[in-house]
């Protein structure tokens, strides 16, 4: 992504301690992206895009990554909404939740690739998404996404795409109305 994107700011929440980590963190410094931490409260604007973000509650690092460390943003662009969770799965959906964080939108980038261990029933209630787009790759070794994640999205009436079957997904907005581009017309 570094390589082939025009990046801005690197956007992290916990460090990790990992070799891994710290060579990609080392890539960005090198290439003179700054590297800025965000946790939940913070926010910004851009232009009339206003971004909050809802997850992690600190920036403490973390011995082990795991996909609750996930940043997850939420995006307003007039009255329409986008929630962009990563990877995390039930239990931050919960207390997110609980915390009353503002989840409702239009568009969900489908957390954690469509596993069973995301998208409970409770967290799409509480987003009611019309539009859905699910990260993952073709023929992965996971067998995402899960089927009965799925069915949670169709039964709730959700426009869901996949980028194993639809390509790359862009979703626009203009006049408070989303738009979805695949870069690969396929059947739904």
């Amino acid at each position: 992504m570094l390589q082939n994107f025009q990046v801005g700011q690197f956007w992290v929440g916990h460090n990790v301690d990992s070799r891994a980590y710290y060579a990609l963190l080392y890539e960005a410094r090198g290439l003179g992206i700054p590297i800025v931490h965000r946790r939940s409260g913070e926010s910004f604007a851009w232009g009339k895009v206003t971004g909050r973000f809802l997850w992690p509650p600190n920036d403490a690092e973390v011995a082990v990554a795991s996909n609750d460390d996930s940043v997850v943003l939420s995006l307003r662009d007039g009255s329409t909404r986008f929630l962009l969770p990563g990877d995390i799965q039930k239990d931050v959906e919960q207390k997110l939740i609980q915390d009353g964080d503002p989840l409702g939108s239009a568009f969900l980038k489908v957390p954690h690739h469509g596993s069973k261990t995301s998208s409970s029933q409770s967290f799409l209630a509480a987003v009611h998404p019309e539009y859905a787009v699910i990260s993952v790759g073709a023929h992965n070794t996971f067998g995402l996404p899960s089927p009965e994640v799925m069915d949670r999205y169709r039964h709730d009436g959700i426009a869901l795409w996949r980028t194993d079957r639809d390509g790359a997904v862009t979703a626009f907005c203009w006049d408070n109305r989303v738009t979805i581009m695949p870069f690969v017309r396929a059947d739904r």
